[in-house]
């Protein structure tokens, strides 16, 4: 009896110290880089002559739409069209993108010239929308692609707008990286993983805060949103100039590739010819491999839900009937440090500076609820919520502190290790305790 309490009071005291192993350089207690010292110098410029083109279909996004543009600008593409499936926000932040011509919108693009519609449900009834506007977000990267060509674009990436596309070094841009893969591989598609960032410990949106400084957890294994729920790899493909390709290969990505692949059949009547004569043209086991760039996917915050809770359309087949409060709670889960896209943040902050001629960030929109929290350091007496008060302070009767007034403050805030270290150690030192433990009752027992 004593030796399972024992144990079991080891294990409460090493999950204790996990959930507790947050420190100065954990996303709990923010340490950005202070712009004003980086020398425009040391930033990444795009190298490649290929250009590159990214095509979202969006509904309400405003706040996130200027931040977006300028981190794919940054990343060396050359062109971004927003295909806008009928949004009641704003799209005035993107002015300056618009005027410089990097940035189009488009409307209504299932609707041909004569006003056919090029979009017929395959089924009828509110349970089907999730995949008619599968189908109608096709025909939007098909467009785009067929823009593509047009302005001499070669390479194009199928990406939404929680979706921020990271080269595998910070040495390059992403298109670079793109570039290169394609060539050194002489394949026409990659397939791009994904790793997945909850919107800890932000759950309302930082206003001040770019995307990929604000969220700095994320779960621990690729193309894992959580333990239950996969999320699939997004396509990049090379439209032109690779060696085997010719008109059919083209055509064969433009009309039969969609967001995850090359191997939609149903999406046009040339598909399951184009696929079967061309996908050897674009890939083959006989073609070198490497490692593509990832994506990191951003889960959204509250307001984020709160804006798109009665006009999502897109979310997956399983919230067909709504967006509700269950999808949004699913993509909570996440807790490995990863602050590797925080080397961005001011080039991207520089680039919207430079478009927009305000100097200091500030989310576009009047949606943003003003978390009252930001900007406090975690032991600042007047802070609230996820870190609670400073350690010895009483708290009032309205006040809340996860961090009890006792020795917990200073043992939350030590030095932050690897987690998945962490765990090792703290298991080896359960298993050590219990051997000990096991050979002392042996002995007693003689």
């Amino acid at each position: 009896m004593y030796l399972t309490l024992a144990l079991l009071l080891v294990l409460c005291s090493t999950l204790f110290n996990l959930i507790h192993s947050f420190s100065e350089k954990s996303p709990y207690n923010q340490h950005l880089p202070d712009c004003d010292k980086v020398s425009p110098s040391t930033y990444i410029k795009k190298k490649t002559a290929a250009k590159g083109i990214v095509c979202p279909m969006v509904k309400d996004e405003e706040g996130f739409l200027s931040e977006w543009v300028a981190f794919y600008e940054v990343q060396g593409f050359d062109h971004v069209i927003f295909y806008d499936n009928n949004s009641t926000s704003s799209f005035a932040e993107l002015a300056p993108w618009v005027k410089s011509g990097f940035v189009q919108i488009r409307r209504e693009w299932w609707i041909s010239a004569t006003n056919e519609v090029k979009h017929v449900p395959l089924h009828k009834g509110h349970k089907n929308k999730y995949h008619d506007m599968m189908r109608i977000k096709m025909l939007a990267e098909q467009d785009c692609k067929l823009t593509a060509l047009e302005m001499g674009i070669s390479i194009f990436v199928s990406l939404d707008m929680d979706e921020y596309l990271m080269p595998s070094t910070n040495a390059v841009t992403v298109l670079d990286e793109l570039d290169e893969w394609f060539k050194s591989t002489t394949r026409g598609l990659a397939l791009l993983t994904k790793v997945q960032f909850p919107p800890t410990p932000h759950i309302l949106e930082p206003i001040h805060l770019l995307t990929i400084e604000a969220y700095q957890t994320r779960y621990p294994i690729d193309d894992k949103m959580n333990y239950y729920t996969s999320v699939s790899r997004k396509a990049a493909l090379r439209l032109t100039d690779l060696p085997d390709y010719n008109k059919n290969t083209t055509d064969m990505m433009i009309y039969c590739c969609d967001f995850h692949g090359c191997g939609n059949y149903k999406a046009d009547k040339r598909c399951p010819g184009l696929i079967m004569e061309e996908t050897g043209n674009i890939s083959g086991k006989h073609r070198p491999w490497k490692n593509t760039p990832h994506i990191h996917h951003y889960a959204r915050s509250l307001e984020k839900y709160v804006l798109k809770q009665q006009t999502w359309e897109t979310a997956s087949a399983e919230s067909s009937s709504g967006y509700s409060i269950y999808n949004f709670l699913d993509r909570q889960s996440g807790w490995l440090f990863d602050d590797t896209a925080v080397s961005w943040g001011c080039q991207v902050r520089a680039k919207l500076q430079e478009r927009t001629g305000k100097r200091d960030y500030l989310r576009p929109g009047d949606s943003w609820y003003r978390n009252p929290e930001y900007g406090k350091v975690v032991n600042d007496p007047q802070k609230r919520g996820r870190n609670g008060a400073a350690y010895g302070k009483k708290l009032g009767p309205k006040e809340w502190s996860s961090y009890p007034p006792q020795d917990f403050y200073q043992r939350a805030h030590k030095a932050y290790t690897d987690p998945e270290k962490e765990v090792k150690r703290k298991l080896q030192e359960a298993k050590d305790f219990e051997d000990r433990e096991v050979e002392n009752w042996r002995r007693a027992e003689k």
